[in-house]
């Protein structure tokens, strides 16, 4: 009791304070007997450290540190707490020195890395990293991300930089994933930081893969926390989903939100029709509405049919003004003013604008140029003017003192700008950089916080003339073969002009050629909005179309106004249309339909297209399709009919179509023809070279695979005179070196390509197997390490290959190495290089042609292996200089020209695809082979298996929450003919979090310590009653006494009274002439006075004889009072059995049971009240005994379990343990007999005791801090009967268990278990696999234990349960990888009955109904409770061989109904031993 009083301000300084360096565990806590001591008292110091941080006192924080440090001088969470004070208060020195100290203590400590980055952001400068947000806020990804990696020195960034490094980094499109993994790791690592979550969301709306899940997210966000700043991003991704039905619930859950946002129920009313469009207005109306193009075309449509309107001429300057084109600006607006000089007026101000600002735009060119001097001169008089223009310029003299470093006087110019106009938010960024740019950050981000919140991402203006050049020099970079550079240069584009479509479409088409499709039609989204201009719209459309979003591309040109739809957009929409169909007609193909596909083959065939355009693109089509003699056929029908029925490039398809099918000869003088005609028309002859290049790689690669490597080589060297660095035939001639056997020369090739700029994937893969063939291990792993992280399949493939080298046949190897070079060969195509002449190696004249081109070595020649006779990259043959590589003349083929030789027939089957090749077959045979070999070698090796896992059970803190952390370390062997053997070492973490509030009146003693506490507390009122009653005896006395003394007074005054009448009537009258008289005499007055004195004193005594009287019945009232029954004690409410064990308890403990206050007199009245109160005390004492402190503290539990296990055909065994460390450790074991039945059946028969994991108190049991007693450590022990029957296809199971539950001092329970169920196997292959199927199980307990007090076991204990389940499950092999899945939706329901607070405490269950039938407490159970609904269970499994005994593997899995809910999440790693 007393330790956890003691602990209670340490607990809750740990529960309050944040969970930076000080309140994280000790990492090396002191050895010895007193370890767990010394790990508590070094915990209070940090707790305290933590403290006097937290409250500005860094000084005291030391002393708690240093006096850690004087315990254990190499602790290095108090170095890294010294280190971080240090920087706190501004000595980088000291905290260096911190630093070292830490290095030498705990090299490997998690506390090193923390602080060294700490001291690494505070060497950050201010400056440089405000010029990397700049970079960022104008959209310069690429080059803010490389300053701020400059920053970071190579090391990752620091913690709180992270967020905006990792958002920056998402526009590096290359880098997307890096951004979102690192996003997600800062998510994981704060997971109530707002703003991280919010950044990951934005990130993954980038993608169109991740869209809806970050879509998802930001809805999250605002359901959960309401925060408005998702708003914007959340409605942002929304308009960039695609117009389809399933955006329209996004949209909804959107609008339920912000029901009044017009643009967002316009998307959802066009989603749900399929319509949209926007009328044109008039010139003045599109001006003011800012659609610029469709303003200029009605100006200039006006002009067209009147030259003469100054309006138009006038409208057509205001859109130059608008667009900064100043120089025509003040043409047409000082031609308008003298074509019509009334209008001075209106126009005079814009030409003043536009002379104003033209001199503007050349200082701002100049301070564009860096040329910041020059600048200043030029913007100081402009600054000058007043208004408006004045301002402008002003500011622009603000951004060039910036640039030339002048912050202070940049500081001037804006805060006068402020001066005169308070809302210009202009000025106030420009302050916050001038501000930021000295390192007055607390004023800079109070000046931030005043600007609107759009306006807070703004560091500068965009011009939408910079859009233009920038596209320009972008694609003359892109040209130039400086990809990535062009790229950056139309991000900036974009940035530039937001509004500009086609650098936002240039942009779109390089992503898309990325593979970004997501983040391209993102980026295009912009331009379909309901106010979209022709231009915009004509943009969308062709990416659109080039995307094959046909229906939407025609959407798009639909909304294209009548006098906007010119031969291009007219053009556009032919090809839409034409892709329109292919499209209908690819969802024939795949409909599946045989009957359909055939009747449209036969529907072509009758009534093919009629364009040349249109015929290859459809041939095209069909040659991917397999319908190759269909393709052949229309091509050659379409051909027959002449070259002049169209364009040259029409035909171009036709040309494709040929080399695909082999007919490369043809297919190049048909090229050759057709670039002859293209070359007289204007720039025609630019349009072939694709082709050229395609047909040439198709040559080479037809010659290749038909093992025709002289022919390969002539062709891949032809094509690479004219065009030396086509980096395809490049990449398509190392194939030929590859497979022909010269795999130096082909090392050579790819090292080259390699080389080059970009990912080069294609001839990493290649150079990998080459590397490989050659054995030269060390060049793959080199080549992979590159590579690194490596995420594609085929290089993980070949990693895995480099692995196993050592231990695979040379036979098993080749096998491999063809399966691979297959792959390769099938799914890729190649890469560049320049060239010389050569003679061809593969000539018999030239070289030997290797027999096997995986087996034999490479080099042909007696040399050194490097051949200076044939064509390398970069490479000039002396005798060969300057000469082209003639084809050996060869017979030309001619393909068959009649129906019956070689075109489609209607009807007729089209020609099947190839069959496999021996390569490919081989490739399947080594893959069955070491799959089967794989499969016994693991039934029989000896395994070394670890894993760790992670559960989580939402509940109440302290009691029916659990979070489990468990590892395992295992290993198995066959030591005899059959049957496993397997020992285990389980280390187990368990928290169930903290027992406080209201949770410590249901754990352990509470109900007792609270019903004792109220009732302690209901009798501190009867001494207040007592004394009250204590009052009417007071009042009784003092009546008592009144009286007496009236009593008195009156005796006193009568007998004065009758004395003086006595003597007045024996009184002789006096002579009144015998002056020697009595004058003593009494008169008639005195008498009378006595006389009134005695009646008042007889009043008064009659008036306190009846305040006695009164005084009286209240006592008699007062001491009939029943106290305990005013208080709140029924006692009269009890049972008659309760009344008597209170009674007998009373009188046994305190002498007596009577509470009354009964007597006749205040001095009785005074020795009853002193007895009851006695007696209350007593019993207060007693009860304040029980009433001690509630449990308080973290519930946690630590152990190791141990166990051994047999694993037989059909007979399985294992014993172990609980782990040790916890409160209550069990032997825990099973044994199960399951035969077989029939050929389908199994008999299962099974007997187990095991550990019952519901809660901390069921599995590991717990102890009561505020008694000392433990309770807990469930154990189910039981025996199941069950039948299974399995044909492959169906399924069926049943099973009965009963078991009995037993725990240490909780009580006994017993269940029955039943279970039933079936499955089918819809998908049943050798490597995939889907069941669904049913299951109903049952389950009932005799008692409900389910409660966390003394004598429960806090474990899940109905006395009904019933479950339907659906589950469903798949399962899938590919290639290394397994991976399934769980679905299993569900109704259950549940009944448990009232359960007593203590079932194994009779007398305390007793003490709990009487405190509760006299209304102390409101009862002694807990409540009955039932009940219904659905649930659903789901899980996923992942694993991946990384080599042959080598497997990584994760499962996940999650549990819900009603309020209960389990996560399930572990991963492990199983290791085959070699045998």
């Amino acid at each position: 009791m007393k330790q956890a009083i003691l602990a209670l301000p340490v607990v809750l300084c740990l529960t309050m304070l944040s969970d930076g360096a000080l309140a994280q565990p000790v990492s090396e806590p002191a050895q010895g007997g007193g370890a767990e001591a010394g790990a508590s008292s070094l915990e209070a110091l940090f707790s305290q450290a933590t403290f006097w941080r937290a409250n500005n006192r860094p000084d005291l924080a030391g002393d708690a540190l240093r006096r850690v440090l004087a315990v254990e001088p190499g602790n290095p969470r108090a170095l890294r707490g010294m280190g971080e004070l240090a920087l706190a208060a501004g000595d980088r020195e000291t905290a260096g020195q911190w630093l070292e100290r830490l290095l030498a203590q705990a090299p490997d400590s998690e506390d090193a890395p923390r602080l060294q980055a700490a001291l690494r952001r505070e060497k950050i400068s201010n400056g440089d990293l405000m010029e990397a947000r700049a970079l960022a806020k104008a959209g310069n990804a690429a080059g803010a991300v490389a300053r701020y990696e400059a920053l970071f020195d190579g090391a990752g960034p620091p913690p709180d930089l992270a967020l905006e490094y990792y958002q920056t980094l998402a526009g590096v499109d290359a880098r997307w994933g890096e951004a979102r993994d690192g996003l997600a790791q800062v998510v994981r690592d704060n997971p109530n930081d707002l703003a991280a979550r919010q950044a990951l969301a934005e990130v993954l709306t980038y993608r169109q893969a991740t869209r809806d899940q970050g879509i998802e997210l930001l809805a999250a966000l605002w359901r959960d926390q309401q925060r408005l700043q998702v708003i914007a991003p959340w409605r942002q991704a929304l308009l960039w989903l695609p117009q389809e039905p399933a955006s329209a619930d996004a949209l909804r859950d959107y609008l339920a939100v912000r029901p009044d946002d017009a643009v967002v129920r316009e998307r959802l009313d066009s989603v749900l029709s399929g319509s949209g469009g926007a009328a044109v207005a008039d010139a003045y109306d599109a001006l003011e509405a800012g659609r610029l193009s469709a303003a200029r075309r009605a100006f200039e449509a006006v002009l067209k049919d009147d030259p003469d309107s100054a309006e138009a001429v006038a409208g057509l300057g205001l859109i130059d003004l608008r667009q900064g084109r100043f120089g025509p600006a003040e043409q047409r607006l000082a031609r308008a003013i003298r074509m019509a000089p009334n209008r001075r007026k209106d126009w005079a101000p814009a030409l003043e604008d536009a002379r104003f600002y033209g001199r503007l735009a050349e200082a701002r060119s100049l301070h564009q140029q860096q040329n910041y001097d020059r600048a200043l001169q030029a913007v100081i008089p402009l600054a000058r003017a007043g208004g408006r223009r004045g301002r402008d310029a002003a500011l622009l003299q603000g951004e060039i003192l910036l640039g030339q470093d002048r912050p202070q006087v940049a500081e001037t110019v804006f805060r006068d700008l402020l001066d005169n106009d308070g809302d210009n938010n202009d000025a106030r960024v420009g302050l916050v950089r001038a501000l930021m740019a000295q390192e007055r950050y607390d004023e800079a981000n109070r000046i931030y916080a005043e600007l609107p919140a759009e306006e807070r991402m703004r560091y500068g203006y965009v011009r939408d003339q910079q859009s233009q050049v920038l596209r320009e020099r972008a694609q003359a970079l892109i040209d130039d073969g400086q990809v990535y550079a062009g790229e950056a240069l139309l991000h900036e584009a974009v940035a530039a002009a937001p509004r500009d479509p086609w650098a936002r479409l240039a942009l779109a088409k390089r992503m898309q050629a990325r593979g970004q499709s997501g983040q391209a039609a993102a980026m295009l989204e912009p331009l379909e909005a309901p106010d979209a201009e022709p231009e915009a719209l004509l943009a969308a459309a062709q990416f659109a179309a080039d995307q094959g979003r046909w229906q939407h591309a025609l959407d798009l040109l639909d909304r294209l106004p009548a006098d906007a739809r010119d031969s291009d957009s007219q053009t556009l929409r032919r090809r839409v249309e034409n892709g329109a169909r292919m499209a209908e007609l690819a969802r024939v193909f795949d409909s599946g339909d045989r009957w359909r596909v055939q009747s449209e083959l036969e529907r072509l065939y009758a009534e093919p297209p009629e364009t040349p355009a249109q015929t290859g693109q459809l041939a095209n089509f069909l040659v991917e399709r397999g319908e190759s003699s269909l393709a052949l056929t229309l091509v050659r029908k379409d051909l027959a009919k002449g070259l002049d029925r169209g364009a040259p490039k029409d035909f171009v398809p036709h040309a494709l179509v040929l080399g695909r099918l082999g007919y490369d000869r043809e297919a190049g003088e048909l090229l050759r023809e057709l670039e002859r005609r293209a070359e007289r028309r204007p720039g025609g002859a630019g349009a072939f070279a694709d082709a050229r290049r395609t047909l040439s790689v198709a040559a080479v690669d037809h010659a290749r695979q038909g093992g025709d490597f002289a022919r390969a080589y002539d062709e891949a060297v032809m094509a690479l005179s004219s065009d030396p660095d086509n980096e395809k035939l490049v990449l398509a001639l190392g194939r030929v070196y590859q497979e022909g056997g010269l795999h130096r020369e082909a090392a050579t090739t790819y090292d080259w390509l390699l080389a080059r700029p970009g990912p080069q994937l294609p001839a990493r893969r290649a150079a990998v197997a080459n590397a490989l063939a050659m054995d030269d291990v060390e060049r793959a792993e080199q080549l992979l390490e590159e590579a690194a992280p490596l995420e594609d399949g085929e290089l993980l493939l070949l990693a895995a290959r480099t692995a196993r080298r050592s231990g695979d046949s040379r036979s098993a190897l080749a096998l491999a190495e063809k399966a691979a070079d297959a792959h390769y060969r099938d799914n890729r195509a190649g890469a560049p290089a320049a060239l010389a002449g050569s003679a061809n190696p593969f000539r018999k004249t030239a070289g030997k042609t290797p027999e096997n081109r995986w087996l034999a070595l490479a080099d042909g020649d007696d040399n050194d292996g490097t051949r200076t006779d044939v064509w390398l990259p970069g490479n000039v043959s002396s005798g060969n200089r300057g000469q082209h590589w003639q084809p050996p003349v060869r017979e030309q083929a001619v393909a068959a020209s009649t129906p019956s030789a070689g075109y489609y027939q209607p009807g007729a089957v089209s020609r099947p695809a190839p069959a496999p090749t021996p390569v490919q077959e081989s490739a399947r045979a080594e893959a069955r082979i070491d799959r089967f070999r794989e499969e016994v070698r693991r039934d029989v090796a000896p395994r070394l298996e670890t894993g760790l896992g992670l559960r989580n059970r939402d509940g109440e803190s302290g009691l029916s929450e659990l979070t489990e952390v468990s590892g395992e370390l295992a290993f198995s062997g066959v030591p005899f003919r059959g049957g496993r053997f397997r020992g285990a070492v389980t280390p187990t973490f368990l928290n169930a979090g903290s027992v406080s509030g209201s949770a410590s009146e249901r754990f352990g003693f509470g109900p007792l310590s609270e019903g004792a506490a109220s009732l302690a507390g209901t009798l501190d009122g009867a001494y207040d009653l007592i004394a009250e009653v204590g009052q009417s005896a007071e009042q009784l006395e003092a009546a008592q006494s009144a009286f007496e003394a009236a009593e008195v007074a009156f005796q006193g005054a009568d007998t004065a009274y009758q004395e003086a009448l006595d003597e007045f009537e024996n009184q002789v009258p006096p002579d009144p002439d015998d002056e020697d008289a009595d004058e003593d005499l009494i008169t008639e007055e005195e008498l009378a006075a006595l006389e009134a004195q005695r009646d008042q004193r007889a009043d008064q005594l009659a008036e306190r004889q009846t305040q006695r009287e009164q005084a009286s019945n209240q006592f008699e009232s007062a001491t009939s009072r029943n106290v305990l029954y005013e208080v709140g004690i029924d006692l009269d409410a009890l049972s008659g059995e309760q009344r008597a064990f209170v009674d007998r308890f009373l009188v046994a403990n305190f002498g007596s049971a009577d509470f009354s206050l009964e007597a006749d007199t205040p001095e009785e009245f005074e020795a009853r009240s002193q007895a009851v109160r006695d007696l209350i005390g007593g019993l207060q004492a007693r009860a304040n005994g029980y009433a001690r402190g509630a449990a308080a503290g973290n519930q946690t539990e630590a152990g190791m379990g141990v166990g051994f296990g047999y694993q037989g055909q059909a007979f399985a065994a294992d014993i172990g343990s609980t782990p040790f460390g916890f409160e209550v450790t069990n032997l825990v074991g099973g044994i199960s007999w399951t035969p077989r039945l029939g050929r389908n059946g199994r008999f299962v028969l099974a007997g187990e005791r095991r550990a019952v994991t519901d809660s901390l108190l069921s599995y590991a049991g717990v102890e009561d801090p505020a008694t000392g007693d433990r309770w807990g450590g469930v154990t189910r022990t039981g025996a199941r009967l069950g039948l299974t029957f399995d044909n492959g296809p169906l399924g069926l199971y049943g099973d009965l268990g009963f078991y009995d539950y037993d725990g240490h001092n909780v009580a006994d329970n017993q269940s029955v278990e039943a279970s039933l169920g079936g499955y089918l196997r819809p998908v049943r292959e050798d490597d995939r696999e889907l069941k669904t199927g049913v299951n109903v199980r049952y389950m009932s307990f005799d008692e409900n234990l389910s409660k966390f007090t003394y004598g429960h076991g806090g474990y899940f204990s109905p006395q009904d349960y019933v479950s339907l389940s659906f589950p469903i499950e798949y399962s899938e092999d590919y290639r290394r990888w397994t991976w399934s899945a769980k679905f299993a939706p569900g109704f259950q329901s549940y009944s448990s009955d009232a359960a007593a607070f203590f079932p194994t405490l009779a007398e305390e269950q007793f003490w709990m109904e009487i405190l509760a039938s006299s209304g102390v407490i409101d009862s002694a159970y807990y409540a009955a409770e039932s009940k219904s609904g659905f649930g659903v269970n789901l899980g996923a499994g992942l694993d991946y061989r990384l080599s042959p005994g080598l497997k990584l593997g994760t499962r996940l899995g999650y549990d819900t109904f009603g309020d209960y809910s389990e996560t399930k999440a572990s991963v492990n790693l199983n290791y085959t031993l070699e045998e």
